[in-house]
C-alpha cells in the first residue's frame, strides 16, 4: 500500500456532481477542482470546491509486505537490552500490539495485518530460519502455514522487532481468539514468558462495524513531506493522529464513543493524512462521525476529507467538510450505497488540511466508523 498525500484548499464557486457520476470522479491532480453536490438520498453536504494534490512518499518500515516478516522497531533499531546469562536460547517477550488491539471490531471477510512488537530476550540470535506460526489454539484466521519472519536481517538478543502477518476475518459474526508462537530452524516452537513456552495472541470481534479510532495504527500516516510512524507523539510539529484523552473528551460536550485528534503539521496549509488497510464494506454501510475543533476560540480553520481507494488503485473523494473554531459540531452520516462500496475491499482515507498560515489545527473526529444500518 502506497500512502498518498491529500492536500485540500477551499476556493470559489463550483460544479456539482451526482452520485451516479462518481465512477468518473477521482482525486484531482494539483490545480484541478471537483465537488460533491448535495442531492436527496446521496450526500447531505453543501457545495464545496476542493483542489487535491498528491505526493507519493516512502512506505513506513513497519508497514510490511506479505509474506509476513520481521523488521527492527524504528525506535529500537540498533538498541539492545541487557539479557541475563542464565536464560534459554530461544525466548521472546511481548512488548505491544502495534495494530489490531484486543477486541477490535472487523467486518466479516476483511483482510487485515496484525503487527506485534516482540523482544528477543533469549540468548540466541534469530535468523532467516525462524518463523511465526499459529499454534492450533483458537482460530487460524486463514493462516495455514508458518511464515519466515526474517529475510537478510538478524535479531540479536535484546533487540525489539515488529512481526506482521496478513490474516482474514471469518465470515460469521462473533469473537475470535488466535494463539501464536515462534518456530526455530529445528522446528521447535517457543514463545514468551519466563520459560519461553507461552503464546502471544490476538482477539477480534467480527461485526458489521469498523472503528477508525481502534485501528489508528493500521493506517499509513503522513504529512505533506514525511511518513509518520504510529503511535505518534502529541504536540509534534510534524502533525499527529492520536486518541483523545479522557480530559479532552470532556471538552467535546460529552460526545459518545472513541475520539481521534487529527492535527496537521505546523506549516501553511499543513496536512495530516491516513490511508487505512482495506476492509470489506458491509451491506447497507454508512460512514458516521461528528467533527469540530477541540477548543472553541483556539486557532482552528481546516477542511476534513473522506475518500477511498480500491485495491486496483482507483481513488475517489466521498466528501469534504469545513471545520472552524466557532463552536459548531458537524454530524456526518454518509450512505456508502450510492458509491457501490458495499461488498468491495476498500482502503478508506481520512485527511485534514489546515486553512491557516501556521497549521496545527486541533480537529477531532468523534467515534469515526463504518457501520451497517439495520
Amino acid at each position: 500500500m502506497r500512502p498518498w498525500l491529500i492536500g485540500i484548499a477551499t476556493i470559489g464557486l463550483i460544479t456539482g456532481i451526482s452520485a451516479c457520476n462518481y465512477p468518473g470522479f477521482s482525486w484531482p491532480k494539483e490545480g484541478m477542482a471537483s465537488t460533491i453536490k448535495a442531492t436527496e438520498g446521496t450526500i447531505q453536504q453543501l457545495e464545496t470546491q476542493v483542489a487535491l494534490a498528491f505526493t507519493p512518499t516512502p512506505e513506513p518500515r513497519f508497514y510490511l509486505p506479505i509474506p509476513p516478516t520481521v523488521t527492527l522497531s524504528p525506535e529500537m533499531a540498533g538498541l539492545t537490552v541487557p539479557i541475563n546469562d542464565n536464560v534459554p536460547c530461544n525466548r521472546a517477550a511481548f512488548i505491544s500490539d502495534v495494530t489490531i488491539p484486543d477486541g477490535v471490531e472487523i467486518p466479516p471477510g476483511s483482510i487485515f495485518t496484525k503487527i506485534w512488537e516482540i523482544q528477543n530476550n533469549g540468548s540466541c540470535t534469530w535468523d532467516n530460519t525462524y518463523s511465526v506460526a499459529f499454534t492450533g489454539e483458537g482460530s487460524s484466521l486463514s493462516a495455514d502455514i508458518p511464515a519466515p519472519i526474517l529475510a537478510d536481517e538478524k535479531v540479536e538478543p535484546g533487540e525489539i522487532v515488529r512481526i506482521s502477518y496478513e490474516l482474514t476475518a471469518p465470515d460469521q459474526f462473533g469473537p475470535y481468539y488466535s494463539e501464536w508462537k515462534l518456530l526455530n530452524g529445528n522446528g521447535d516452537l517457543f514463545g514468551i514468558g519466563e520459560d519461553g513456552d507461552e503464546a502471544f495472541w490476538l482477539e477480534i470481534e467480527v461485526a458489521d462495524r469498523y472503528s477508525f479510532a481502534d485501528n489508528l495504527c493500521s493506517a499509513s500516516w503522513q504529512n505533506s513531506t514525511n511518513v509518520l510512524t504510529c503511535p505518534m507523539a502529541k504536540n509534534s510539529e510534524q502533525g499527529y493522529a492520536i486518541p483523545a484523552t479522557p480530559s479532552e473528551i470532556e471538552t467535546l460536550e460529552n460526545q459518545a464513543g472513541k475520539t481521534l485528534l487529527l492535527v496537521p503539521e505546523g506549516v501553511t496549509g499543513g496536512v495530516i493524512t491516513g490511508v487505512y488497510e482495506a476492509i470489506l464494506v458491509p451491506e447497507m454501510a454508512h460512514f458516521q462521525t461528528k467533527i469540530g475543533c477541540l477548543e472553541e476560540g483556539s486557532p482552528c480553520s481546516a477542511v476534513f476529507a473522506l475518500g477511498y481507494r480500491l485495491v486496483d488503485g482507483y481513488e475517489v473523494v466521498l466528501g469534504t467538510w469545513p471545520v472552524t473554531n466557532e463552536g459548531k459540531i458537524t454530524s456526518i452520516d454518509l450512505d456508502l450505497a450510492p458509491f457501490s462500496l458495499p461488498g468491495s475491499q476498500v482502503e478508506f482515507i481520512l485527511s485534514v488540511t489546515s486553512q491557516r498560515d501556521s497549521g496545527g489545527d486541533l480537529v477531532y473526529l468523534s467515534d469515526p466508523q463504518i457501520f451497517a444500518t439495520p
